[in-house]
Parts: structure tokens; C-alpha cells; sequence
């Protein structure tokens, strides 16, 4: 019970911990790799997390297109119409 309540409680700092660890599993053989081309640690790092932010940006920004593509196909409602025509 008292483990059940520390992890509802630390979810707030675990959460972002726990992800933090996965990403680091995820991006760790990359920076291997870049490391056994000849590449310092410090760059293959660097290179590795600029190209995991444009990723995660690029992807982020498709995704809030779509979205915004889906939102404007829904239907106005009898409010958005009144106002549009100016009554």
C-alpha cells in the first residue's frame, strides 16, 4: 500500500524519468555506431539528439496538421453560422 501511494504521488517526477530512461535504451546503439565511425562522444551525442528533435518535431508538426485539417471538416454549429453572417 505505501509503495501503490509514493508512485501515485512521485508520478510527477517518475513519469518523465521513466521516459527519459527509454529514449536513453532507444538513442544509446546510435551513438555507438556514430561513435565507431571515428565521431567523438560528445558529437555523436549531439548529432543524435538534434536528429531525435527534428523527428519528434517534424512529426509533431504533420500531426497538428492533420488535426487541424480534421477539425476544420466538422460541422459548424448554428452559433458559428449566426456569427459569421453577422446577425
Amino acid at each position: 500500500m505505501v509503495v501503490i501511494v509514493g508512485l501515485y504521488f512521485g508520478r510527477q517526477a517518475l513519469i518523465p524519468l521513466a521516459l527519459a530512461t527509454v529514449l536513453a535504451f532507444l538513442l544509446a546503439p546510435v551513438v555507438g555506431w556514430l561513435e565507431k565511425c571515428r565521431c567523438g562522444r560528445l558529437s555523436a551525442v549531439a548529432v543524435v539528439l538534434v536528429l531525435a528533435f527534428a523527428l519528434v518535431g517534424t512529426v509533431g508538426w504533420i500531426v497538428t496538421g492533420q488535426l487541424l485539417n480534421i477539425v476544420d471538416q466538422f460541422p459548424r454549429s448554428p452559433i458559428e453560422e449566426c456569427h459569421e453572417h453577422g446577425h
